[in-house]
């Protein structure tokens, strides 16, 4: 109970520092976030996009930028699954000033205070969307490639966020293994640790809907923008061989915790490859593009759902 009395003045305070934002339906748009408390004096453009179609009970999808820190191309490039959709789209750019490795990729989480891990600004900017235009969702999606991939899967396994619906990873150059990483293990964040996130909080995290994306074109182990740090190359030589690495590990913790839970069990996260380069992920694809590898019975790939799960 003090926890979540804490997490809601946290959230109380972050808003305080935002003003209300109207969306237009069919009209691209931004506006700056200024958050308070720890991300005081920090910049948050926000680029947003409420769908011709959406009605009042529209859902709302959260996309994260590459490394590029794009934030209106990468929500550009969802309006046609919007309008499709009937969506309302929410774009933050995490600027590298004010946003450095530390604070997206790793979203805050090597700090011991999680007041200032990052996650906390989607549930504020969630709550700023919803009452200033009178939505009704009870919770939201979100997408991340490459660098927001990081973010991303991240999110689903550590940060406390009760109310988001799904959460899909695209291309991460690097993963947050979901195992307790011992003496030879590469260290937090690479690894889990109990400091930051609890065996019993941990099995609930499990529960939580997670589509993981790769390409499997993306092999080139000398790229630009690929993390080859020690820590990163000791989770494969690529994306492709990474994201492998992290689900089979996932899927096998997951299993492991299904017995500590009553009734239905959803086994995550799914799997899914495409045949282009990574690149082509940055925006939604054709499901006749996709492959599924983890042999669960055939379901969409990012299937949107209606209530959040029940998840501390």
């Amino acid at each position: 109970m003090i926890r979540r009395q804490a997490l809601a003045a946290l959230l109380a305070g972050l808003c305080a520092g935002a003003h209300a934002q109207q969306l237009v339906a069919g009209e691209l748009a931004r506006f700056e976030y200024h958050p308070s408390g720890f991300f005081q004096g920090k910049t948050v453009p926000v680029y947003h996009y409420k769908a011709q179609t959406a009605r009042q009970d529209a859902r709302v999808l959260f996309v994260i930028h590459g490394v590029e820190r794009d934030a209106r191309t990468t929500c550009s490039n969802w309006i046609a699954a919007a309008e499709k959709y009937g969506l309302v789209l929410v774009a933050p750019e995490f600027g590298s000033a004010d946003f450095p490795q530390a604070l997206f990729q790793l979203g805050g989480l090597t700090a011991s205070d999680e007041s200032h891990w990052t996650y906390n600004l989607i549930e504020s900017l969630f709550d700023l969307i919803r009452e200033s235009n009178g939505l009704t969702a009870t919770g939201y999606h979100l997408f991340g490639h490459s660098a927001g991939g990081q973010f991303a899967h991240r999110l689903a396994l550590m940060a406390r966020q009760p109310r988001i619906l799904g959460v899909v990873a695209a291309n991460a150059g690097t993963y947050t293994m979901p195992t307790y990483g011992g003496w030879t293990d590469t260290p937090f964040p690479y690894t889990l640790s109990k400091q930051a996130i609890s065996e019993e909080r941990l099995g609930a995290a499990f529960r939580r809907p997670l589509t993981v994306i790769l390409g499997e074109s993306d092999t080139d182990a000398s790229g630009a923008n690929l993390p080859n740090s020690k820590a990163a190359q000791s989770q494969g030589p690529h994306r492709f061989a990474r994201g492998q690495r992290f689900y089979a590990l996932h899927r096998s913790k997951a299993s492991g915790w299904a017995s500590h839970w009553p009734g239905s069990w959803s086994p995550c996260p799914a799997w899914v490859t495409a045949p282009r380069p990574p690149a082509g992920l940055q925006r939604p694809c054709s499901s006749s593009r996709l492959r599924r590898r983890d042999n669960l019975p055939d379901r969409p790939t990012c299937q949107f759902r209606s209530e959040p799960t029940d998840t501390p």
